[in-house]
């Protein structure tokens, strides 16, 4: 359930702060996808290709991937 408030009131520092959170998580989360580069697994299941995305450390089905 959502809320229709928007009282939500950050101080400078606050957000600062989650602002080098959210560069710090994006750096090491880009440096572990250039890691991974080339370690994708996949295999046929059905009739649809299955990928191991070892960075994510998820399975994803060949139509959740975008086309184009």
């Amino acid at each position: 359930m959502f809320s229709n408030n928007n009282n939500i009131i950050y101080t400078e520092k606050q957000l600062e702060f989650l602002e080098k959170k959210t560069a710090i998580f994006l750096l090491d989360l880009f440096q572990d996808i250039w890691k991974n580069r080339g370690c994708i697994t996949k295999k046929k299941v059905k009739k649809y290709w299955q990928y191991n995305l070892s960075t994510l450390g998820k399975i994803i089905d060949e139509k959740a991937l975008s086309i184009g």
